[in-house]
Formats: C-alpha cells, structure tokens, sequence
C-alpha cells in the first residue's frame, strides 16, 4: 500500500507535482493531467491539495439542533455577500467550525476526473497540509507559501504577493503572530518580525494528520466511473451488464408468466365447468356454480334405459371432466368395478370429479392418489351400479 500527495499548481486543475512514501515523499516528481495515477489500485492512497487560492474559507458554527441542509442554507445567507460571483455558481461546504465555497465548476470537473481512479481518494485545500486549530502558520510548499489561521481558514499566495498580502493580514487581525515555515530567503527575511521555526518537512507524521481531516472529495456517480473504480475485466463488465439487464426485466418476465398461468387457470375452469353444463359462459364464483351444478344433476338412475344390466355411459362424466388426465382404466365387469389411474389432473379438477361422481351411479370405492403442488396422481377403485 502506498500513498501519494498530488500538489495541484493551476487553474485547470490538471498539473503539478507529486511525492511518494516509496521513498518518504524526498523526491519531487511533475505530473501533467491526473490519468499518470491510474496505475495506483485500490490499495493506494492518493492526497490531492487543491490551490487554496480557488477556495473561498468562513468562520461558521453549525447548529447541531439544525440539519445540515438547514446549517448550509444559512451559511450561504451569510457569506452571500462576501463572495463576487453568483450562489448557482459555486459549491458549498460545511466541516466543523468553519464553511467552504469552491467554483461548480471546477470542483465538479475534478471530482469527476478523480472518480476514474481506482485509488482511495483523498482531497484538501493545500494549506491543510500544515494546519493546527488555534495556531497561525506561513507555510512553504512548492513555491507558494500556504497561510493557515487560528480558526481552521486559510488560503495560499505567490511569492510576488507575500509581502502585499502580509500587510493585509496585519490590518485585520490583531496581534497576528504565526509561526513561519519557510526556506525562501527572500520571504524569510520579509517575514523576520514573526517566529521562526524550522522547515516544513513532509513527511508520514504529516501525511497522516491531514488524512484525519474533511475529506472534500465526492464520487461522482456514473457507470462508467463505477466500472473503473471496481477495476473489471472486459468479461466481469459484459457479465455484470448481463445481470444488470436481467435484474430489471426478470420482474416483468414474472408478471407476465402469473399473467399467463391465471389466464389459463381461468381457461381450465371455464373448460371444466363447459363440460359440466355446457350453457356456462362465465366463472366468478367456482364453488358455488359447483353446488349450483351439481343440484343440477339427476340424482337416480332414471336417464338409463335399464338397471339390469351394466350401462358404460355412466363412465362419460369422466371423460368429459378429465380425459387427458386419465392415463388407464380397467374394468372388472363381473364385479362391476374399474380402476382409473390419474396423473397430474388439477385438484381442483378431481374435487369436480368426486362431488359428481355419486350423480352418475358411480362410487369410489377405494381413493389411493396424493395431491403435491395442486396436482393428484394415482388411481381410484369405482363401484358401477346398474
């Protein structure tokens, strides 16, 4: 794992220098355009500063009793004033004890560049690099000096503009006595009334403080940054697409099946009850145009030309009710039995068959089938009565 500080030193947020912990951030290495680092894997880290010039810091005390969209809006309420360009124009930010603004522009074109890498993400101002709350500090860092104040704001000039800058700090902030980090002779000799300290050093201990700090950075959304950041192969991106698209279409695959299933289910019903009475037009209420049928239904033998002798017709009701489902029949007709084996016939189908078998001079004598899963199997022993 290894981090990398990224110092951005132009508007277009795209050049600069960066450091290392390969050799403990000693070497200064340029860069031209963000993409160098797409060699960095999840395992790295990349610290990003952006100039501070480009970011607007406030004093501002949040209202935890508030929430945060309540906390921003009235953040902009008071610096709308303060700041040159129009409200739509601008990011804002709030972190602790202090309020943000930063060009829309700009922040969103570098969050979207810093979302294609696969890297943890890291983004500050550049004065973070050397704050401490309660402390003024003049930092030097790559040839711009980093102003760093008591109250978490801060910001960062050129060298041509120190001194101006400097006289300006006097004027509005009493007693203003940082402590000074730099190397340049000529700003360490302008600067010679304040406190001197040694060097600023970047180094792990520094690294590390600034990563505890409000990260600035937010993602940006998209499929394609998604893709990158998970790093897939061309074959986990076709594949994660594949069940991306099954994912939205699988539920209109399962409507579209029950829609089917109850069509024929209602199909079925019609059918059956067709078969039974066949002036039946319409099911609403299967069991009682049952019952309704079924005191339809002679009650003796009295359609049958004779009683001593054995009449096969009274067996029709099971072919017009369920001869698909009948698989075998075998008749015994010195008892007068058969045997019928069914297979996969509805329940709701057999229950039909059972209620209306009596109305046909018909009895099961013996009923050996199982229902699993709204269907029976197996076979039933019939008594025929003459």
């Amino acid at each position: 794992m290894k981090t990398y500080v990224a110092h951005l030193s132009n508007f277009n947020l795209s050049d600069g220098i960066y450091y290392s912990s390969k050799d403990n951030y000693k070497s200064i290495n340029k860069f031209s355009g963000l993409k160098e680092f797409e060699s960095l894997d999840h395992k790295d880290t990349l610290i990003v500063l952006l100039p501070s010039m480009l970011v607007g810091s406030f004093p501002f005390k949040s209202n935890e009793k508030l929430s945060q969209q309540v906390n921003l809006a009235n953040f902009i309420s008071d610096i709308d004033s303060d700041i040159p360009s129009d409200v739509s124009q601008n990011e804002f930010l709030i972190y602790k004890n202090n309020g943000f603004v930063v060009n829309k522009k700009h922040y969103k074109s570098l969050n979207n560049d810093l979302s294609q890498l696969r890297c943890k993400i890291l983004l500050f101002p550049d004065y973070f690099i050397n704050l401490e709350h309660g402390k003024n500090r003049i930092t030097e860092l790559n040839e711009r000096f980093l102003f760093s104040y008591e109250d978490g704001t801060g910001t960062s000039i050129d060298k041509n503009s120190v001194a101006q800058y400097i006289d300006f700090v006097k004027r509005h902030r009493i007693n203003y006595e940082p402590d000074v980090f730099v190397s340049d002779k000529v700003i360490f000799e302008q600067l010679s009334d304040f406190n001197q300290k040694k060097l600023f050093k970047l180094d792990e201990t520094s690294v590390e403080a600034v990563s505890k700090l409000n990260n600035f950075y937010k993602f940006d959304f998209s499929i394609k940054n998604l893709f990158k950041k998970l790093s897939f192969t061309k074959f986990e991106l076709y594949a994660c697409l594949g069940l991306l698209v099954l994912s939205l279409l699988l539920p209109f695959f399962i409507i579209f099946q029950n829609n089917s299933q109850a069509q024929t289910y209602e199909s079925e019903i019609l059918n059956i009850f067709q078969k039974i009475d066949k002036n039946t037009k319409n099911v609403v209420t299967p069991k009682i145009q049952i019952d309704q049928l079924i005191n339809q239904i002679p009650t003796s033998n009295q359609n049958y030309q004779s009683q001593d002798s054995l009449d096969l017709n009274n067996l029709d009701f099971l072919m017009n009710i369920g001869e698909k489902y009948i698989q075998s029949a075998e008749l015994n007709l010195a008892d007068n039995i058969a045997r019928i084996d069914i297979k996969n016939m509805p329940e709701s189908q057999y229950m039909i068959l059972k209620n209306v078998s009596s109305n046909f001079n018909v009895i099961i004598a013996s009923d050996n089938t199982q229902a699993l899963n709204g269907l029976v199997n197996g076979d039933i022993l019939l008594n025929l009565e003459k």
